[in-house]
This record gives structure tokens, sequence and C-alpha cells, in this order.
């Protein structure tokens, strides 16, 4: 754990501290915090993540796959979607920040 220094409004810390532990306060003020932003970005990412989905019919593991292993399925991508790659490295850093930002999320609420 880490200890942080911080200035507070006297008023702020008059009323934090009739309302209980001002260490539990604070704690608690910041998970919810961190929570609710993570859960925006989260939220935010899911819909990007979905668009592509919608778009490539498919999810980002299947899309993955099938560019890697499926001929055919490429060949058709590239008549189909001649921008594919571009799409691909967007979807997959969206993916990627999704997946840090859910695992920052998990690791909050176990605290």
């Amino acid at each position: 754990m880490q200890k942080l220094n911080l200035e507070l409004d006297d008023g702020l810390v008059e009323v934090l501290r009739s309302l209980g532990n001002l260490e539990e306060i604070i704690q608690f003020a910041l998970k919810r915090y961190s929570v609710d932003e993570s859960s925006k970005r989260t939220e935010e990412l899911k819909k990007e993540i979905t668009a592509w989905e919608m778009k490539y019919n498919m999810s980002y593991d299947q899309f993955h796959a099938k560019i890697v292993d499926d001929e055919q399925f490429l060949d058709n991508l590239n008549q189909q979607h001649p921008m594919w790659e571009a799409d691909f490295m967007y979807w997959e850093s969206q993916q990627r920040e999704f997946d840090q930002w859910m695992k920052r999320l998990e690791a909050i609420l176990r605290i």
C-alpha cells in the first residue's frame, strides 16, 4: 500500500470526519471513482469493438484465427474490404485496451 499526502479543504475534511473514519472514506471514494471511470472506459471500448464485430460478422478472436488459417477467407476479405488491415490494427488495439481495463477493473473490485 502507498501513502499519499493530500491537501483537502478544511470544510470538506470536517464533513468527512463527521461521517466516520477519514482514511476509510477517502479509500472508498477513490475505489468508487476508479470503478466508475474504468467501467465508462470499458463501455466505450465495447461499443467500438461491437461495431467491428458487426462490420465483419464475428468476434476479434474469430477474425484473427481466420486471417491466420483460412486462405479463402483472406482472399474474400481482400476483395470485399481492401482496407481490412487498417481496421484490424485499430480493432486489435481496442481489444487489447479493453482487456487491460477489464483486468484493472477486476483488480479494483478485489480490493
